[in-house]
């Protein structure tokens, strides 16, 4: 390959450290985007303005359905720009985002979610171009410029060892009766601002600790002479979480109020 070939890669591949945003909810929480804002400021910047240099085209649209009721909204969107005088061929990009998302107060409808999917699949369509490649490849925002204290990331180079934990810990904190919230508690900071061995002392938290918690459950129910219903009714009002879902502090604290 000649450099030449190498042109829009290497003028569109840095990205500033204003253009990078921190994922502030969810399960990539505290890790790092590029604002879409950027990429459509340096489509600008090598082709021309929008309409005249570039533009794109959806495709399609459409939903898919989730696990537990969720829905996803996606969109295929092409990507056509001018070099010197000549018409790109389309560069196909695929994104997509939540419709019903099941949450802590019930499902919630996002009514931006076909926008967010074209926006994220406008990315994918600039990422085969080279347009933000250094944050793809983990190097820092710019060659003169350095996120303090550490590199910036993006989902697509999260470790793939962490990742798994996270996974194994959600599917076992959950199928003990504890929700993603009680999970995300135990990281204050994010999830991700913790190590391996952080992760899998919370893994043996909700392994090893099943027994213990099982038997003072028991315990509560039996001393308290209460139903389950009536302790759980206690539980919401008090912590907003099922009495399965109590830890041994918040357990001592609802039988203190029955």
């Amino acid at each position: 390959m000649s450099k030449d070939n190498l042109r829009i890669w290497n003028l569109g591949k840095e990205v500033p450290t204003t253009a990078c945003k921190t994922i502030t909810g969810g399960r990539l929480k505290g890790f790092t985007d590029i604002k879409p804002q950027w990429r459509y400021e340096k489509l600008t910047e090598l082709f021309g303005p929008c309409g005249l240099g570039w533009y794109t085209e959806t495709k399609r649209l459409w939903i898919e359905e989730g696990a537990k009721g969720e829905k996803t909204a996606n969109a295929e969107v092409l990507l056509f720009y001018k070099d010197g005088d000549i018409w790109s061929k389309p560069v196909n990009g695929v994104g997509g985002s939540s419709f019903i998302e099941n949450q802590s107060k019930g499902p919630y409808t996002n009514d931006e979610c076909f926008k967010m999917a074209e926006t994220d699949a406008i990315s994918v369509c600039c990422k085969v171009l080279g347009i933000g490649a250094d944050i793809y490849n983990g190097l820092p925002a710019t060659k003169y410029q350095t996120i303090p204290d550490n590199k910036v990331q993006t989902k697509e180079v999260k470790k793939p060892d962490t990742a798994k934990l996270i996974e194994a810990l959600l599917k076992i904190a959950i199928s003990k009766g504890y929700t993603e919230k009680d999970v995300f508690k135990k990281f204050p900071e994010g999830i991700d601002k913790y190590g391996l061995d952080q992760i899998n002392k919370v893994i043996d938290h909700y392994t090893k600790g099943e027994t213990k918690g099982i038997r003072c459950r028991n315990a509560l129910i039996k001393k308290s002479g209460k139903s389950i219903i009536e302790i759980n009714k206690v539980s919401q009002a008090k912590f907003e979480l099922n009495f399965t879902s109590l830890t041994e502090e918040q357990m001592e604290a609802v039988k203190a109020s029955l």
